[in-house]
């Protein structure tokens, strides 16, 4: 998860196990309209579903603004990517 901000923030799963995460078998996170993330992001719509990564459309409670957030799969290689992407 990254928002304007200096440093991407990421948010992990408690396990890559699918049986002790809130993602789907795919590694995506099982994200939905209406969702709140971080307790500062209300999830507007789903925009888009790629290899990598989800996106979806936020409402932003702090800045009062619209904003997308990228949330990337929750695998290994997936983890490695997102870091790389963020450095």
């Amino acid at each position: 998860l990254s928002y304007p901000a200096k440093k991407p923030c990421f948010i992990t799963s408690p396990s890559l196990d699918p049986s002790l995460s809130w993602d789907d078998e795919d590694g995506y996170f099982n994200v939905a309209p209406g969702d709140h993330l971080l307790y500062r992001f209300e999830v507007l719509s789903i925009l888009g579903k790629g290899s990598f990564a989800q996106v979806v459309s936020a409402f932003d409670h702090k800045n009062s603004t619209n904003v997308a957030i990228k949330i990337n799969r929750n695998t290994e290689i997936d983890h490695k990517f997102a870091h790389a992407e963020a450095d």
